[in-house]
């Protein structure tokens, strides 16, 4: 038994022609076979190197949109000075915010008072209509006692 060997296979040759110098004739069976293997192997190559092409013009399309992305993260960020401004106005609006309370509790205090005075003279108003329609009520009492007293003295007066 020989040991198996590795490395390039040599083609058999023909029988009756050993060590001629000239490489001899292979079936060709063999070489259709041979051409195949290179056939396989060339759309193997080419698909691999497509995708290779694919994945590096995707990795060149996702680095440029991140360096736009940077570009545009670095255009619209705060700057300090904006950050500033922005401190001072909130200090601006609590310090307004803190000192409307006291102005508005005076402001609702003289809203109060002016309003009660407004009450009051609602209130009197109304007892004085109030004492108006009494009187008011008191006259046409009078002044129906004293049709009446008129219709009596002109019924008993134009008898006699």
């Amino acid at each position: 038994m020989q040991p198996a060997r590795t490395g390039v296979r040599r083609p058999i040759t023909q029988p009756g022609r050993p060590g001629t110098g000239a490489l001899p004739a292979q079936p060709v069976s063999e070489i259709e076979g041979l051409r195949s293997w290179v056939a396989q192997l060339d759309r193997k190559l080419g698909l691999r190197t497509y995708l290779t092409l694919a994945a590096a013009l995707l990795a060149l399309a996702c680095s440029i949109v991140a360096v736009v992305l940077a570009i545009d993260a670095r255009d619209n960020a705060a700057s300090s000075d904006d950050i500033a401004n922005l401190e001072q106005e909130i200090a601006t609006l609590q310090g307004a915010a803190a000192a409307l309370p006291a102005t508005a509790g005076a402001d609702t205090t003289a809203l109060q008072d002016e309003i009660d005075q407004l009450e009051g003279q609602v209130d009197d108003l109304t007892a004085a209509q109030d004492a108006t329609d009494k009187r008011i009520g008191v006259i046409e009492d009078d002044i129906d006692d004293l049709r009446s007293q008129i219709s009596d003295l002109n019924g008993s007066g134009g008898g006699n």
